[in-house]
């Protein structure tokens, strides 16, 4: 399943707005433009879908000539994303009373719209009533299963123990912080990559672990990571190996383990799997920001459906490279840039050619090296 389009109708920052999806699309610009709203309209309704009884996602599944209807009602607050009350999701210039959010696939269009007039105190409501229009085959169990992974940007930091779930590692899901990673490799990490074209070119075969290992090694040289877990006390713990030395989380560079739960992500994917990653820059050193960078081309290239936040001009360029390289095709890349307007998002569609050239270049759009180098001259 590929989402190939996702629209918005007064949802906080968003008035109305269409953003065509790529295999990898870059959400860029400045703080508070709407990149993180326009992510959190589509875990938002992974969140709701997700709790919905059976039964109901089984009848939004089946294929309709015409449309469907469902109520329901949106939550706002789960496990995904915490939005607050209602009078904080709707559009504070909108004209009329009405939040929309449709998912466009290859084989459907769903729609959640809801009509807030009948809501008591907007400002203590955090739900409210949806009604849910399908038409085609929606199969929604690629916002509930294991084809989806969303990372958030606070994602795991070095500690003595992490958290343990079988659940989750047997849903192929490491937790919106990374934080079931350990586990994960626990268990899981001598499966094969589903996509072998992943592999590291210095890998000895084709585990998760043993290529999870040799991509942070592109980080940091030299480095393995060694994962276990304790069934008596439901903890599983993270070290690190180098030179035949056992190192703790907390003895090794921050960005190593707030970064490991991305490289896990993208090599436990398979094609058709959708993965969004807030700032996978962070706490990256620029040469670790490209690995990353070409690590989400390589697999984009070969069916994930990676969105991504970011603020690096670093990890901008590393996608560039990897076009110019082949390594991603540029149809099958979306750059945006957000700007804040007033009370509302501008999105700006920035083209890519084959040599990784930018058909224009905004004001604000990762500028600020030169801008700060032509003072200094």
């Amino acid at each position: 399943m590929k989402l190939l389009a996702v629209e918005y109708k007064n949802f906080k920052c968003l008035e109305d707005e269409r953003i065509e999806l790529g295999n990898l699309t870059l959400l860029s610009g400045v703080n508070s433009s709407g990149k993180s709203t326009t992510i959190q309209g589509i875990i938002l309704l992974k969140q709701n879908i997700q709790q919905l009884p059976t039964n109901l996602i089984d009848e939004l599944n089946m294929e309709y000539s015409s449309f469907y209807k469902l109520i329901t009602r949106i939550r706002l607050n789960g496990v995904y994303t915490k939005l607050g009350t209602v009078s904080k999701v709707l559009y504070k210039e909108a004209k009329k009373d009405i939040i929309n959010l449709k998912l466009i696939t290859e084989n459907s269009e769903i729609l959640f719209e809801s009509n807030l007039d009948k809501i008591g105190d907007r400002t203590k409501e955090d739900n409210y009533p949806c009604t849910v229009t399908c038409k085609g085959t929606p199969e929604v169990e690629f916002l509930i299963k294991e084809t989806f992974q969303y990372l958030s940007a606070d994602r795991i930091s070095p500690s003595s123990h992490y958290p343990y779930s079988n659940e989750d590692v047997e849903l192929n899901n490491i937790g919106t912080r990374g934080e079931y990673v350990a586990h994960f490799l626990n268990n899981r990490g001598k499966e094969d990559l589903n996509i072998l074209e992943l592999k590291h070119c210095e890998a000895s075969n084709n585990t998760i672990s043993e290529n999870v290992s040799k991509w942070i090694s592109t980080i940091s040289k030299g480095l393995e990571v060694v994962s276990s877990v304790d069934t008596s006390t439901m903890q599983s713990y993270l070290n690190y190996r180098y030179e035949g030395d056992i190192f703790g989380a907390k003895e090794v560079g921050f960005g190593i383990t707030y970064s490991l739960p991305i490289i896990v992500a993208i090599l436990k994917s398979k094609p058709g799997d959708i993965l969004i990653i807030e700032n996978p820059e962070s706490h990256l050193h620029p040469a670790g920001q490209v690995q990353i960078a070409r690590l989400c081309s390589k697999a984009a290239n070969y069916g994930v459906q990676i969105i991504i936040e970011s603020h690096s001009d670093h990890f901008l360029n590393g996608i560039r490279v990897a076009i110019k390289e082949k390594v991603l095709s540029e149809e099958n890349t979306k750059i945006y840039f957000f700007k804040k307007d007033y009370k509302k998002s501008e999105i700006l569609t920035l083209g890519i050619n084959t040599d990784g050239g930018i058909n224009q270049w905004p004001q604000g759009f990762f500028d600020e090296f030169e801008n700060q180098l032509v003072k200094l001259i």
